[in-house]
């Protein structure tokens, strides 16, 4: 069962009032993710990005009962050939690739994440002209 603390006691009451300076815990309980695939494939990468080839039945970010079973966490673990943050052009590296964009849990595809903060927004900025162009382009073809 989780179970929330304050100041090293377990919260019964659910109308108590906190302290200022008080210290709340959420204990969470372990549980069992289910499966999902956990290889991602590189399909490119550069100083700036890394596609991956995502999987059906893996999760992009966390969420639910999916919380390390994702591509993001994926992303955290491997050691990945990051630009030098010396380089001046480079100092928007981040620790770890991003993504830009996502899929569907139970959608297969190309994902592409961004290594550098700049990358991620001229990618992002990339799928949002795309949208904004296919949405003008279906308004045409419905009223020509």
């Amino acid at each position: 069962m989780d179970r929330i603390t304050v100041d090293g006691q377990v919260v019964t009451d659910p109308d108590m009032i906190l302290r200022e300076g008080s210290k709340l815990v959420y204990h969470r309980l372990a549980w069992k993710e289910p499966f999902a695939p956990h290889l991602l494939q590189v399909l490119y990468e550069d100083d700036d990005m890394v596609a991956l080839n995502k999987p059906s039945g893996l999760q992009v970010l966390p969420k639910g009962i999916f919380q390390q079973r994702t591509v993001l966490a994926q992303l955290q673990w491997k050691e990945w050939k990051m630009p030098p943050s010396s380089c001046s052009k480079r100092k928007n590296v981040q620790l770890h690739p991003v993504p830009v964009h996502r899929l569907g849990r139970g959608t297969s595809g190309l994902l592409l994440c961004a290594k550098t903060k700049l990358a991620k927004v001229q990618l992002a900025s990339y799928f949002a002209e795309g949208a904004a162009n296919a949405e003008k382009k279906r308004m045409w073809l419905l009223n020509p």
